[in-house]
């Protein structure tokens, strides 16, 4: 979650030679990834999150913040229904939850500083 947090900080201070904001969409992605990944078993709703986090690389920052927020919530709704169904523990559910939300709420206030 650190590296979230401090994308979404370092993108309301000045650093010239660094870019948070293509961090961010470098680091989600990969993250977004992982999360698919410890559900290889379906498939069919892990690939389009996978999709969208590479498609997150290759667009411009903003197109590609908003990829991002999408597939995590997308994300978090696909784990919401795997625990409701039985197929994932609740307090695996619970911890993905959290880390989806902090993910979005780290991309948000890093797309409203590209906005700005």
């Amino acid at each position: 979650m650190a590296p979230f947090g401090v994308a979404a900080v370092a993108s309301w201070i000045s650093l010239p030679p660094v870019d948070p904001a293509g961090f961010c969409v470098a680091y989600s992605a990969i993250i977004l990834a992982f999360l698919v990944g410890m559900r290889w078993r379906e498939l069919a709703t892990g690939a389009p999150a996978v999709v969208a986090a590479l498609a997150a690389l290759l667009v411009p920052v903003i197109p590609g913040l908003c990829l991002l927020i999408a597939a995590f919530l997308a994300q978090a709704l696909v784990d919401i229904v795997a625990v409701e169904a039985g197929r994932m523990p609740h307090w695996q559910g619970l911890l993905r939850m959290m880390l989806a939300a902090g993910a979005v709420v780290a991309l948000i206030l890093v797309l409203a500083r590209q906005l700005i």
